[in-house]
């Protein structure tokens, strides 16, 4: 059995072990789009395993709350309650999950063996056993000239990560972009903006494609505009030479 997540149609399709599809869902991702940084709060891509089946050997139509059986069974009186509503979690691991552990995307290149004992990478087993666990820091990716923008200017839809921009004549653009890693209240973008662009950091929901607008320089003073006319605040792109 096979699980195929289409980001950008936001669509599920369960597949059998010859590859045909049985049934097709809809779903809804992560808010910040596609990304494989921990923490990110991004979608990972690549191969999966269903790290946890919840319902597993329980009753047919036990009830459930917070992933646990309640020891309830299903009743119509008990599902009057949740009428017309339709819902499930899917929690996904990386294929080697208890073997690899990386906090971005990456290439496993070698691996060394080192003898010792197993043990469960399960919070409880963990906290029994005393120096399990070291915690190193190290760099694992440096990226030179990097093109940074304010982190509340990336929004994202079905169609993936998006800015608004302000082109010439004072029209709204919006403009596809690849996300990168977090760098404090910055975003990386990897692709998509040259730098130059004056990028809409605020009052987005007023900035719309195809629109003029009166924009404001970030950090000036705002001038009132005519009653008829948004004013989003902009600002340039900047790039950094360290380490992203």
């Amino acid at each position: 059995m096979l699980i195929e997540v289409f980001i950008p149609e936001q669509r599920l399709r369960l597949l059998d072990d010859a590859g045909r599809a049985l049934a097709v869902y809809a779903v809804s991702t992560a808010l910040n789009g596609p990304g494989e940084c921990k923490g990110s709060g991004c979608t990972p891509r690549g191969r999966h395993i269903v790290r946890a089946r919840i319902g597993g050997g329980q009753p047919i139509n036990s009830v459930f709350v917070g992933r646990r059986p309640t020891g309830e069974i299903w009743t119509p009186q008990l599902a009057a309650q949740f009428r017309d509503g339709s819902f499930a979690n899917i929690y996904l691991s990386p294929k080697d999950y208890h073997r690899i552990h990386m906090p971005c995307a990456g290439r496993l290149s070698r691996m060394i063996h080192v003898p010792g004992e197993l043990f469960s990478v399960n919070p409880t087993t963990a906290r029994g056993v005393p120096g399990l666990f070291a915690r190193i820091k190290a760099p694992f990716q440096e990226t030179k000239d990097a093109l940074l923008i304010p982190a509340d200017a990336v929004s994202f839809d079905q169609l993936g990560n998006f800015v608004l921009i302000v082109k010439d004549k004072n029209v709204v653009e919006r403009r596809q972009v690849e996300i990168g890693e977090q760098v404090g209240e910055m975003r990386v973008i990897r692709s998509g903006l040259t730098g130059n662009e004056r990028v809409i950091v605020d009052g987005l929901l007023r900035a719309i494609p195809g629109r003029e607008v009166t924009p404001e320089e970030a950090g000036k003073s705002a001038v009132a505009p005519p009653a008829d006319s948004p004013s989003p605040k902009s600002a340039e792109g900047g790039r950094t030479g360290g380490a992203a």
